[in-house]
């Protein structure tokens, strides 16, 4: 969850207003302050590689008739370089607070044009609309790639070893875990981020960039943080129902081997409401597996583990709220039944709604 304070929290469930402003980077300079952006969207996916990305325009005024407009590597928004914050500022009656979305290196400029007029007999560029798309800052680790195969030591932690690799800054969220033997990091195109995301893995969770221009690991499993309520008072406008049983299996059959070659079989079925419907059937086999013990045993806990994996993502549209971020775990209360799990998705804008989607883990 986005930072913000008890005031900002009772705001987002009244009648409030937002303004969306940018700052933009080169290096370390800000080159730009509080200019306004419009049009703009930014969608946040944990199944993406970058985990967030957005598009919008920016409207710089002029100062001394100077262009905005970028050409190839000059100019302060050119993609070869510029990075910008956004953040919103959220106003209800005297109060106001502004809440940083996230830091974005900008990937590419698809319309720029300026503004002139004739000042004194002279055409005069009086502001300039530079519309560009970005991506969070893990796309930086996604372009930079290993010079040669590495092998992490045996003898690393996965905290140490993502701050060796992890380009960006290092916000640590789960008890260290020493780094899985036989990794090797290959000198290929995304392997870097592909790395990092391992050690996130190991860890128990998912590389997700944080807004103050990190990257942390949010986990699999965590305490909710947020809530969202849906009713006559509430901010959920609607929440998405749907259940599905492609991906649920109710049998597995298990398909092994002896050391002597011999063919090993074991089946598991699964009781209960499962086990009435129709056959659906998962195979699983295991070069670990030798001997008939281990198989029976071997296909009953993948039948648990498969069961156990059910889930379902919910689309809940609501109120704009600059607080929701990815990895967050939230509650939905005010639905027909109690709702809760962790935010795989956002899609917000300068609209006045935003859609978060809530992957639900299912009691089969």
């Amino acid at each position: 969850m986005r930072e913000g304070t008890a005031a900002l929290v009772d705001a987002l469930s009244g009648s409030f207003t937002v303004e969306t402003v940018c700052d933009v980077f080169r290096g370390t300079d800000r080159v730009l302050q509080d200019q306004r952006f419009t049009g703009w969207s930014l969608s946040g996916d944990m199944n993406s590689a970058v985990k967030y990305s957005g598009s919008g325009t920016l409207v710089i005024p002029s100062v001394a008739g100077e262009s905005a407009v970028p050409n190839g590597t000059s100019g302060t928004l050119s993609p070869f370089g510029a990075v910008l914050t956004i953040s919103v500022v959220v106003s209800a009656g005297r109060f106001s607070e502004r809440v940083l979305l996230g830091w974005f290196k900008v990937t590419a400029v698809t319309d720029a044009a300026d503004s002139v007029a004739d000042v004194n007999g002279i055409s005069t560029v009086i502001a300039s609309s530079v519309t560009v798309e970005f991506r969070s800052l893990d796309e930086r680790i996604k372009r930079a790639g290993f010079r040669s195969p590495e092998q992490p030591s045996s003898e690393t932690t996965c905290w140490a070893e993502l701050r060796r690799i992890g380009i960006l800054p290092v916000k640590e969220s789960l008890p260290d875990v020493v780094v899985p033997s036989g990794l090797t990091w290959t000198a290929e195109k995304g392997k870097r981020l592909e790395a990092a995301e391992t050690l996130a893995a190991a860890l128990g969770g998912v590389l997700i960039p944080t807004s103050d221009a990190r990257i942390t690991v949010a986990p699999n499993v965590g305490d909710v943080v947020m809530t969202l309520e849906l009713g006559e008072y509430g901010t959920v406008l609607d929440v998405g129902h749907s259940v599905e049983s492609d991906d649920v299996p109710n049998e597995v059959i298990g398909v092994y081997e002896a050391a002597d070659g011999t063919p090993i079989y074991a089946r598991a079925v699964a009781t209960g409401a499962l086990g009435e419907d129709d056959v659906h059937t998962a195979y699983h086999s295991s070069p670990e597996v030798t001997d008939q013990a281990s198989a029976d045993l071997a296909v009953e806990r993948e039948l648990a583990r498969a069961i156990r994996a059910q889930y379902v993502d919910r689309r809940v549209v609501c109120v704009m709220n600059p607080l929701v971020e990815i990895g967050d775990f939230v509650e939905v209360v005010g639905w027909d039944r109690p709702l809760s799990g962790q935010v795989r998705q956002t899609d917000i804008s300068d609209e006045a709604t935003m859609t978060v989607t809530i992957r639900e883990v299912l009691s089969l």
